[in-house]
């Protein structure tokens, strides 16, 4: 089960985890006949809407993600003015600290491709390349919760938690795309042989406007976790 870094959702659904589990342990495997009696209609009643409660987060997870998906998809297309500015990254690293890597690797796979039927040059042979490298930065989101999520839960260093995912999101910005470029510059001498270096080199301006632009825009990762977290209890 993936764990969030954000407090808020991340204790409702492990609260509702563990008292579902306890719950219905008890009711089902007792150590007597008389300890599995104890369990009153009510309790039962409370475990169905717990579990009900977690059902209902999951979907709002999902609903959430493929939102994130078409948001970002939908971005990208005016911010083609810009060269190698692109919204998708943002929302992938966003999606994975928020629900784990897997969402956060879904989100930035499907923004991709879904973004491609509406920017120049469209679907291609680079529309997997491109979705495995965004895909890549949500995974490197999810990576983001651990440590945090250490920081929130001890008191000593609790005041370090939000600075700590300042510092986490845009090092989680940067590596993104310093990987999207290696793998899209590979990818091409693949279809356009014109020598790695060569290729590396060309690519050097545009690789900085996207470094600082997905940098600039993690820096809004934290505060959007804070918020989001906030509005799935």
């Amino acid at each position: 089960m993936e764990k969030r870094m954000v407090g808020d959702a991340g204790v409702i659904r492990e609260y509702v985890l563990e008292e579902s589990h306890a719950s219905l342990t008890g009711l089902v495997s007792g150590q007597d006949q008389g300890q599995q009696s104890r369990y009153s209609q009510g309790q039962k009643f409370i475990v169905y809407a717990l579990q009900q409660q977690l059902r209902a987060l999951f979907l709002k997870e999902w609903l959430i993600v493929i939102a994130f998906s078409f948001i970002a998809a939908t971005l990208r297309v005016p911010m083609q003015a810009i060269p190698s500015a692109e919204p998708i990254t943002f929302f992938a690293i966003l999606a994975g600290s928020l629900f784990g890597s897997g969402k956060g690797f879904f989100t930035g796979a499907a923004a991709g491709y879904l973004s491609n039927f509406a920017v120049m040059g469209g679907q291609g042979p680079w529309t997997p390349f491109q979705m495995l490298s965004w895909g890549i930065a949500g995974y490197l989101g999810g990576l983001m919760m651990p440590a945090v999520k250490y920081l929130q839960s001890t008191p000593k260093l609790k005041n370090l938690s939000l600075f700590f995912a300042y510092g986490t999101s845009m090092l989680a910005a940067a590596s993104s795309t310093l990987i999207f470029d290696i793998i899209m510059n590979l990818s091409w001498t693949w279809y356009f042989p014109a020598g790695i270096i060569g290729t590396m080199l060309g690519g050097i301006p545009f690789f900085v406007i996207h470094l600082v632009s997905n940098v600039s825009f993690a820096f809004f990762i934290p505060l959007a976790e804070i918020d989001l977290g906030k509005r799935l209890i």
